[in-house]
């Protein structure tokens, strides 16, 4: 019986119904009646309770606890600081000994709430197109004290690498770090270290804070080389990494370049040579085929003088009309135009918007859509033959020595395509007629020699065989003997025929 009693005594002060005195605990949340927990700890004395062993009683530190985190509230001085600095206050106060918050932790946190840095602003423009990049957020710029403090530490490691090189030219030998110190008026060499490790951050840290704006001249750039390669052209081979990585050298180059004395910001000084750089990349690696700059801006002159002109005129006007305008030939014009245009891979796919039509599916190429015709009126395989026996007989040509080789091509017009005579042949080479002729007849004979030949003879058509006589007679009898039978078989259907029949 009293094993009994202790179980179910031990069962009810599990789910809170009685109290380790056996009396009747009140329900959550009301006050009343003896007090919930003893101030002495107590075990269960039954061994068989919670499989024998014995188990303390912490309800009164719970209690303790619970009643003096509740107990806090939060002073006036705590009234500007954010929710979550109150709750670290409360969490700071509940493990204290005292019910109420020390006034001290308040004052202390109420005075870090006021004394806090503001977070300085960025530009505007800045701060919205470097935002991220990627998975990575740029830093704030660099104040204008900053901008100069990490110059000054840049130059001055500049200034000792370019001792270095001055020591080891003068001497063809690498000077040490000692020699290197005196050299720069510094008394050891780790003044010498320290300087150059101060350099060196403070370069890395340039390079971090402004990559906010070589992002955004990359992003501005990216954005006008997509349009000049849409529709995925062969043209498009610079990428927006590619104008990062531009932009980022040209970064470097303002930083060696900067001069904090002048007054400037650095921000105004290089955005100019980032632009630079990612222009200059852009024209130089944008294309399949390099255009000179030179010619670009040519380009670029002509575009703007069209513009200017079709808003004063009303109407566009020609290239014989930009080129007078420009003061240039209006033939380098148009030559300048037709190589500049765009190219595009005839493998690049046709999407077909127009999901009703069935005029191209995800497999068709642009080279699907394209005729076969090529230029001048040859077709494709035509025109294609005709470059690879011109290229043949160029190899072949300059297998030659000099004078032979420049008389055959000038008397032959190989390369230009208009043969000369003997005269101008020897007006053009300054020799006489006859060595003209001796020339001539020297190297076609070399040239008919089956070592240098024999790329061409697939060209020329050689003298047929005995034997190749032979196989076209033979196939030209089996063609006549065939023809004569479907003649014959056709005559004797025509007769059996019931026409035919009625006809005798």
């Amino acid at each position: 019986m009293r094993s009994m009693k202790s179980l179910c005594t031990a069962i009810l002060f599990v789910y809170g119904i009685v109290d380790v005195e056996g009396f009747v605990a009140p329900p959550h949340g009301r006050t009343g009646g003896p007090a919930l927990m003893s101030t002495s700890l107590s075990y269960s004395s039954d061994k068989s309770v919670n499989g024998g062993k014995r188990k303390k009683i912490r309800r009164k530190k719970l209690v303790k606890r619970k009643k003096r985190v509740t107990s806090i509230s939060p002073s006036s001085a705590m009234t500007d600081i954010p929710d979550a600095a109150k709750r670290k206050v409360l969490r700071k106060a509940s493990r204290n000994s005292s019910r109420d918050v020390d006034a001290a932790l308040a004052a202390e946190l109420a005075a870090y709430s006021e004394t806090r840095k503001p977070r300085r602003v960025k530009n505007e423009e800045v701060a919205k197109a470097t935002t991220t990049f990627g998975q990575t957020v740029f830093p704030a710029l660099l104040t204008k004290e900053e901008e100069y403090d990490l110059a000054y530490k840049v130059q001055a490691m500049r200034a000792a690498e370019k001792k270095k090189e001055e020591l080891t030219v003068e001497n063809d030998l690498e000077p040490t770090e000692t020699e290197l110190a005196e050299a720069c008026g510094m008394s050891s060499k780790s003044e010498l270290r320290t300087v150059m490790s101060v350099g060196r951050d403070a370069l890395d840290r340039y390079v971090y804070c402004n990559m906010g704006m070589v992002n955004k001249e990359a992003k501005k750039y990216a954005q006008s080389l997509n349009q000049f390669s849409r529709n995925g052209g062969v043209g498009s081979i610079l990428t927006y990494e590619d104008l990062i990585q531009e932009g980022t050298m040209g970064l470097m180059e303002a930083i060696e370049r900067f001069d904090p004395k002048r007054g400037f910001r650095f921000y105004t000084y290089a955005q100019y040579w980032v632009r630079n750089r990612i222009m200059l990349s852009m024209s130089n690696s944008a294309r399949t085929i390099r255009i000179p700059i030179s010619v670009q801006n040519t380009l670029r002159k002509a575009g703007k003088a069209r513009k200017q002109l079709t808003l004063e005129w009303g109407r566009t006007p020609s290239d014989d009309e930009i080129a007078e305008y420009m003061g240039i030939d209006p033939e380098k014009l148009h030559f300048y135009n037709e190589r500049s245009r765009n190219m595009l891979s005839l493998d690049n796919p046709i999407r077909n918007h127009q999901k009703s039509s069935g005029f191209s599916d995800e497999s068709s190429t642009l080279g699907d859509f394209i005729s076969s015709t090529a230029v001048d009126g040859f077709d494709q395989e035509s025109y294609v033959e005709i470059v690879s026996r011109r290229e043949d007989v160029l190899d072949v040509v300059n297998s030659l020595p000099a004078e032979e080789r420049d008389v055959v091509l000038a008397r032959f017009g190989v390369e230009t395509g208009d043969p000369k005579s003997l005269a101008q042949t020897a007006k053009k080479l300054g020799i006489s007629t006859d060595r003209v002729r001796m020339l001539e007849a020297r190297g076609l004979n070399k040239l008919r020699h089956p070592q240098r030949n024999y790329k061409l003879r697939s060209y020329v058509d050689l003298p047929k065989t005995v034997v190749q006589k032979k196989e076209e007679k033979r196939q030209q009898l089996e063609e006549q003997e065939k023809k004569l039978f479907v003649e014959t078989e056709e005559e004797l259907m025509a007769q059996l025929s019931p026409e035919g029949i009625w006809a005798f």
